[in-house]
């Protein structure tokens, strides 16, 4: 009987383990990249990052912007068909 307990409470900490590392961390990180890129006032970023006037900032933002959601919305695609197909 201690088997199947084992074996349940292993499968339910599987699954969580997939929904937290392959879905929610990904998720989390696409939805921060777009708060902080896209609604949070530049002035507010560059106070909190400790970055005022620095030189590569705009490349930052861009980069924040732009190319770190797509490609977490990417990881994230590919966690989906991995897991599902």
């Amino acid at each position: 009987c201690g088997g199947v307990a084992s074996a349940y409470s292993s499968t339910v900490f599987n699954f969580f383990d997939v929904l937290t590392a392959q879905f929610m961390l990904p998720l989390g990180g696409f939805f921060i990249a777009l708060f902080v890129g896209w609604f949070l006032k530049r002035e507010t970023v560059e106070d909190e990052v400790n970055s005022d006037g620095h030189p590569f900032m705009d490349l930052w933002l861009f980069v924040l912007r732009y190319i770190s959601p797509a490609l977490v919305l990417w990881v994230f695609v590919v966690a989906i068909l991995d897991k599902f197909a």
